[in-house]
């Protein structure tokens, strides 16, 4: 009985010294959790699964508006590049100059109601762009071949500025085209985006030349060698709000009967054709949206 007694009174002793001991002595953080930045953390600091899934919303095309105006956004708009072309930026577009080819691969440009609308008398001007620094393609190129010196940066696109007028017959502009194509359904494509620049107050345009065989098959005219497209294609993309859409066209390099609605095509379709990337920097969602679907709701 004593032994029972004595062995709970030690315990009772043991129990008290290691409480008093503990109070005193021991440093508090002995009694936390382990750190673990999912428990150790600030209310302000907390984010739930909601606010995760927010983050990862991909821009609803209804709803998203190009954050640029002016420069920023044709420079934010333009096509990638080849890294053998030569990107020069004239007063009404800019273009990325192919010195295989002797011609563009593309141009690209802003056009606005306003600049539609501006009149100036047009005054053929040829001559070979200054600004191509391996010399563009000449008018004895195009001389006695059959060909028009087809505009892919319209000149009534730019009669809003007479040094833009003047800049869009630089040769680095022209590239061969059947006259019965420049003349015709080309011609009348030309002028429907002209009508859609102003009921739409503007829109960004993108011209260039589709070639089906690599560069030993091809045709060429003139001492420069300038490529004969096979094809051209044009995109026009609706950036502002609402209706921000596109619509994009690949028409043969010959006569057509048929009207450029028959042409409307997909921009994956171009850009499989050309090798180009269109509208790389918008956001993902977007650009896979607008360029999956031959879509001529809203411009008709």
């Amino acid at each position: 009985m004593k032994k029972t007694v004595f062995i709970l009174v030690l315990a009772v002793l043991v129990i008290s010294l290691l409480i008093r001991y503990t109070k005193k002595d021991l440093p508090i953080d002995i009694f936390r959790f382990p750190q673990n930045d999912s428990i150790l953390v600030s209310h302000d600091s907390i984010s739930s699964p909601l606010d995760k899934q927010k983050s990862d919303i991909s821009p609803d095309i209804n709803n998203y508006d190009i954050p640029y105006n002016g420069n920023q956004l044709a420079q934010y708009l333009l096509p990638s590049q080849p890294k053998q072309d030569e990107i020069i930026t004239h007063i009404g577009y800019t273009l990325a100059y192919n010195e295989q080819n002797e011609e563009a691969d593309w141009v690209a440009y802003e056009l606005t109601k306003a600049e539609v609308q501006a009149q100036r008398k047009r005054i053929d001007s040829f001559k070979p762009d200054p600004y191509v620094s391996t010399g563009s393609a000449t008018l004895a190129d195009y001389k006695s071949s059959g060909y028009d010196r087809g505009h892919l940066a319209p000149f009534a696109d730019m009669k809003w500025s007479e040094q833009a007028m003047k800049e869009s017959f630089y040769m680095s502009n022209m590239t061969p085209q059947k006259p019965e194509f420049n003349q015709g359904i080309w011609e009348e494509l030309e002028s429907c985006v002209r009508n859609w620049a102003i009921s739409d107050q503007q829109v960004y345009v993108v011209t260039g030349p589709v070639f089906n065989n690599p560069p030993a098959g091809r045709n060429y005219i003139g001492m420069d060698k300038v490529a004969i497209p096979d094809a051209f294609f044009k995109i026009i993309l609706d950036f502002k709000q609402p209706g921000f859409k596109v619509i994009s066209f690949l028409i043969p390099n010959e006569r057509s009967m048929n009207s450029y609605w028959d042409y409307t095509v997909s921009i994956d379709t171009i850009e499989k054709k050309t090798g180009l990337d269109f509208f790389s920097k918008l956001p993902e969602s977007i650009e896979i949206e607008i360029e999956r679907e031959n879509n001529v709701s809203g411009w008709r």
